[in-house]
């Protein structure tokens, strides 16, 4: 009997939802255990006794615990024997993969993480004040200087870490810069970005898993005149 495979997930989180997006375009089958932030979850013994860090995603595999998306993205796809485009079995291809899985936290997240936090986390969920006009200015910069990076490698190689075809990296990116819609950020000045955005987008698993964070980003930017209407 196989073992089962539990996933610890929130749908606004970013790396669950790229986790969530792998098991599905894999169809690989698992129990999602949601966490909610609002009531305090990833603070309960129950989940800490799983994740002291009280961070997610977390999956638990049989009597297995993993915790960092990138990890559980390179364990799944090496337990469930994935080799088709997301993670493809030539190694200099995985090799590549992984080498913008390590790149990711600290440049596309950081970046990404960092203007979206402040700009909407802060204000809308936790009840802070609004930004600073100054300190936006130079968080949104800082996501402009990345997003013309990567605009770049996507104009010159198709794909994130230079596939032939979409793979885990690029749905490691897709998922941190589908967050910045909360920030209502413009993807136009980045054409070969907004067209590989708009190619992941396209696809139906991954189209599903996004639409609480679509959702939710439609509603925080449709001003409330139109709302009523």
């Amino acid at each position: 009997m196989a073992a089962a495979l539990t996933l610890y997930s929130n749908p606004f989180s970013q790396p669950c939802r790229a986790v969530r997006c792998f098991l599905a375009l894999n169809h690989i089958d698992y129990e999602l255990h949601p966490i909610d932030f609002g009531k305090g979850d990833h603070r309960s013994p129950e989940f800490l006794a799983i994740n002291p860090q009280g961070l997610i995603p977390v999956i638990t595999h049989g009597d297995f615990t993993l915790s960092e998306s990138g990890a559980i993205l390179i364990y799944l796809a090496e337990a469930f024997h994935v080799e088709n485009q997301w993670y493809p079995a030539d190694i200099h291809q995985r090799a590549q993969i992984n080498s913008y899985l390590h790149w990711h936290h600290t440049n596309s997240r950081k970046h990404v993480y960092g203007y979206v936090f402040h700009k909407v986390t802060q204000p809308v969920f936790m009840g802070l004040p609004p930004i600073a006009p100054e300190k936006e200015a130079e968080l949104k910069a800082n996501v402009d200087t990345f997003m013309a990076g990567i605009n770049q490698t996507l104009e010159a190689h198709h794909y994130i870490a230079r596939t032939s075809q979409a793979s885990l990296a690029d749905l490691q990116c897709f998922c941190e810069l589908a967050q910045l819609k909360l920030a209502n950020y413009d993807f136009t000045p980045y054409p070969a970005v907004k067209r590989w955005f708009e190619e992941l987008e396209s696809n139906p698993q991954i189209n599903e898993i996004h639409q609480p964070l679509f959702g939710f980003a439609r509603k925080l930017n449709t001003p409330a005149e139109e709302a009523t209407n």
